[in-house]
């Protein structure tokens, strides 16, 4: 979808915020994310049975709650990037959506014209459920969502 001025939709250029910052800060934030939940996945496959010593437990419980505070400490600063702007405003304003689709929609160009609600915000991100089940690609169909922002909201 193109950013037209006769479409109302407002294109990402005009963001008062760092993008480049942003992307950084987001980057930093994935990674500690991730390396948090690698972690947290190695340990529990080896402990299944509960085979680990309590030292070892302990050592990698203190090291996911670091990672938890880095991770938080990211946020937050991805949030102050973006507090305070058009998709700010638009986003965290009604219920149902948060500082995490801010990011999201901070990063990449947004149709904010377009997004009255927040059933359309989550529509548009291919995160809506229709017939009781999340959408899914089909065959010859185009997709009615962004497939980047659902990508980089689920993975």
């Amino acid at each position: 979808m193109k950013a037209t001025a006769s479409r109302g939709v407002t294109p990402i250029h005009a963001a008062p915020w760092d993008h480049d910052s942003l992307v950084a800060h987001t980057r930093e934030y994935v990674g500690v994310y991730r390396a948090k939940q690698a972690l947290d996945l190695q340990v529990k496959a080896f402990d299944r049975n509960g085979a680990l010593p309590a030292y070892v437990m302990d050592a990698h419980n203190l090291y996911v709650k670091e990672l938890k505070h880095a991770e938080d400490a990211k946020k937050k600063e991805c949030i102050a990037i973006v507090k305070g702007s058009a998709v700010w405003e638009h986003v965290t304003s009604p219920h149902g959506l948060g500082p995490a689709v801010a990011i999201v929609l901070g990063l990449l160009p947004v149709p904010i014209g377009e997004m009255h609600s927040p059933a359309a915000v989550w529509k548009w991100m291919g995160l809506d459920v229709r017939e009781g089940k999340a959408p899914r690609r089909q065959k010859g169909q185009r997709c009615d969502w962004n497939p980047m922002y659902r990508a980089f909201c689920l993975y």
